[in-house]
């Protein structure tokens, strides 16, 4: 390290002269002089281009000297920070210093002569596609540079360090680390500024509209960029929570949490809810670990607005072919808000399942499952009326959710159409139309066949007649030909005699 990147420092930037900063630094910096008076609003809007793209580089270059600072913090015995460490936070940092102060060089180049003339959108068209290597530090920014920064900031050795640089740059490193991500939307409104006070009939005008959308489309990208990151780390950090469920899908993306009661068959417990762009997971917390209750599909999934009761507020039902169940949020926006939430996801998700040549939403019709009668709300059998006691116990019908007593669910069936295997009890009722539904499933399948079978007779038929009629064609023509045979022969035989007369 030599000496002029030990001993660090600036001399203040004046905006009002419009002349760079010469810092001593390990990367030289433009130096050439712009001038121009700011009569119009245009000149104003591009001289804010200038100064701001001045002092955008001028902190990064400070950046550039944080690091060397910490650069040396790792070389000694007690340190708060590796190298590794220092290489994550810094990562594409040089990258983008080179390109801003080649693009700034550039820049006051041309502003050099500025007139009313000038033309700046052609410019822009150059440089505007090389800011995409944005989108890397932005990646890198909401990921690993954010984990070690939050790391470091309950770390004194580095609050201190922090406290002193501070004195001197008179901003915070994480101030100077977001400042790439806030640039790009800076240029977009730079550039609509000098748009809008650019004559339509100017030569720049059809340049400045281009590079208005090139610049946009890159700012598209790095929000995307930005959400795709902050998904990423949602998920891999619920991955480590719940342990038990693979989230990680390149296809899914985390939408919304939060605690909902929901109502099960002896009380109402409160749970977690994570919903997913095809899944909704429902969980609980104790001290320190966390248990899935629930995993469900979103194709398996359709949720029903409840209108309030006085027993019953803020609810809606989530019903499953496996399982239905009612939940409810403590205000009615918290409500709303998880209801649309859901529901939009729904259809979103079924519209890319449509949309997608290999993926259907069909095959076997599902059956949502009931939502059980609660054990506090069933004081008698649904069905014979009889209260229940120690010894008539609460069961529950799996078919429409009833809570029925043991002599009035004595049935075991398998539901078609439902998550469930195996047989479950079901009341009476249910049984005899289950077993109802079956005759007549069974009576429609014999009707089919006996169809089928008369279908099949038929053709049989057909081509039977259809065979004797070819052969009785034949047969004629067999009986013409030889007919026609025996006519040719007598008539050689007339003519011969005839000859044999005449002599």
């Amino acid at each position: 390290m030599s000496n002029n990147e030990k001993n660090i420092n600036f001399k203040k930037f004046n905006a009002n002269r419009f002349t760079v900063y010469k810092p001593i630094s390990p990367i030289p910096l433009p130096s050439t002089k712009v001038t121009f008076e700011l009569q119009t609003k245009r000149d104003r809007a591009v001289y804010e281009v200038l100064t701001t793209e001045e002092t955008y580089v001028f902190n990064l270059n400070r950046v550039n000297q944080m690091k060397l600072l910490l650069e040396k913090e790792t070389c000694k015995k007690s340190t708060f920070i590796t190298m590794e460490q220092v290489k994550t936070l810094f990562k594409n940092h040089d990258q983008l210093l080179q390109l801003n102060l080649t693009f700034l060089e550039t820049l006051k180049e041309r502003l050099q002569n500025f007139n009313e003339e000038t033309l700046l959108g052609d410019l822009f068209l150059k440089w505007f596609p090389f800011f995409r290597i944005y989108i890397d530090y932005v990646i890198s920014y909401e990921g690993s540079m954010k984990t070690i920064l939050d790391s470091l900031s309950t770390n004194k050795d580095f609050n201190n360090w922090e406290q002193e640089v501070q004195l001197e740059f008179k901003l915070n490193l994480q101030s100077f680390l977001i400042q790439p991500i806030q640039r790009i939307p800076r240029y977009q409104l730079l550039v609509n500024e000098i748009l809008k006070h650019t004559d339509p009939e100017h030569k720049d005008y059809s340049d400045l509209q281009q590079s208005l959308e090139m610049i946009k489309k890159v700012a598209t990208d790095v929000n995307t960029a930005i959400i795709d990151a902050k998904q990423t780390i949602i998920l891999v950090d619920l991955n480590k929570k719940l342990s038990n469920v693979d989230l990680i899908k390149p296809h899914r993306k985390y939408v919304c949490e939060g605690v909902l009661m929901k109502k099960s068959k002896k009380k109402d417990h409160a749970r977690l809810f994570y919903l997913f762009s095809d899944l909704l997971i429902i969980a609980s917390k104790d001290i320190s670990n966390y248990t899935v209750h629930n995993t469900i599909q979103l194709e398996d999934l359709n949720v029903e607005e409840i209108e309030d009761t006085k027993t019953l507020k803020n609810a809606f039902t989530i019903q499953t072919p496996a399982k239905s169940f009612i939940v409810y949020a403590s205000q009615p926006q918290e409500k709303q808000l998880w209801f649309v939430a859901i529901k939009e996801t729904l259809q979103e998700y079924i519209k890319q399942k449509e949309s997608s040549p290999n993926k259907t939403i069909g095959g076997e019709i599902k059956q949502l499952a009931p939502v059980n009668i609660q054990d506090k709300d069933a004081l008698e059998c649904n069905i014979c009326h009889q209260p229940f006691t120690m010894m008539r116990r609460r069961h529950h019908c799996r078919k429409c959710g009833a809570c029925i007593c043991g002599e009035c669910s004595k049935h075991k069936t398998v539901l078609k159409g439902r998550q469930i295997e195996g047989e479950v009890r079901v009341c009476n009722n249910c049984f005899i139309e289950i077993k109802d539904e079956e005759e007549q499933e069974q009576l429609q399948n014999i009707q089919k066949k006996n169809k089928s079978k008369n279908k099949n007779r038929l053709k049989k038929k057909s081509s039977k007649s259809h065979n004797s009629l070819r052969r009785k064609k034949s047969n004629r023509k067999i009986k013409s030909t030889n007919k026609k045979g025996l006519l040719k022969k007598t008539s050689s035989n007339v003519s011969f005699n005839s000859r044999k007369f005449k002599k």
